[in-house]
């Protein structure tokens, strides 16, 4: 059996900026979870055993037990073993700029210890929330130190926050161009931004939000009609479509589909 995920709603304060706590205790048997490219980055706070990532050349890396997940577009693979004992913020697209003291762009494709943004503070964090045993107690304890960082902190730009939302919306198929039209911001600016707060550009950041929605219906759906995929999800053909799999995942859309689905 997995080790089991409990799943806080954040106080009313943080929601704009924190989509959930996940609280991951317990199991008694490995596990290997995939993880797909994304737009969002994590501050995980791990009081069991290390986290492992198997590597595509065979081999693992521990990573470390407080630390930045960044987002990146490329695929992840984590082995999960007996003792797990973590919890997850996980920050909605846009947000970890309000918590972090270096630009997302640092974290892209990395996990970074905590320590190197946070300083000492990230240690006494871990320090504190360790000897306490309650799940609820532990999230509302890390709650109380974002928000604290989050007091003196700046906000995300409006424009920046706009053009994820339309991103989002759009299943990251909107024009570069309408970006600027709607927003009355060159594409330099708004990347700039997105550098800062996300990680990655705007163009990018499009490109995996389209991928995650068309593997997401490619796993909910019985058939695959990959013509009608090409053309829902704005490809040019479908050898664009297998280029971005292929560079997203290191893998054809079959090959993921059968490992994946």
């Amino acid at each position: 059996m997995t080790s089991p995920i409990h799943v806080f709603t954040p106080r009313k304060e943080l929601r704009s900026l924190v989509e959930s706590f996940d609280v991951r205790r317990g199991g008694d048997a490995v596990s290997v979870s995939c993880g797909l490219p994304c737009v969002d980055t994590n501050i995980v706070l791990n009081f069991g055993v290390p986290l492992r990532e198997l590597l595509s050349s065979g081999g693992l890396k521990t990573h470390p037990r407080f630390a930045v997940y960044g987002c990146g577009p490329t695929l992840a693979r984590y082995e999960w073993r007996p003792g797990v004992d973590m919890i997850i913020a996980r920050l909605k697209p846009g947000a970890a700029g309000a918590f972090l003291e270096n630009p997302c762009s640092d974290f892209v494709n990395d996990v970074v210890p905590l320590e190197d943004d946070w300083g000492f503070e990230a240690r006494l964090l871990g320090e504190r929330i360790c000897g306490v045993g309650s799940p609820l107690r532990r999230v509302m304890m890390f709650e109380d130190s974002l928000l604290r960082r989050l007091s003196r902190r700046q906000s995300a730009p409006p424009s920046m926050i706009e053009a994820l939302r339309l991103i989002e919306s759009n299943r990251g198929m909107l024009p570069i161009g309408r970006f600027t039209e709607a927003l009355g911001v060159t594409q330099r600016h708004l990347n700039r931004h997105f550098g800062r707060w996300v990680g990655m550009s705007l163009k990018l950041v499009s490109r995996v939000v389209r991928f995650n929605s068309l593997t997401e219906r490619l796993r909910e759906g019985q058939g695959v009609d990959w013509g009608q995929e090409v053309y829902d999800f704005g490809f040019s053909d479908q050898s664009h479509l297998i280029r971005e799999f292929r560079q997203f995942t290191g893998m054809t859309p079959t090959t993921f589909l059968a490992a994946n689905g």
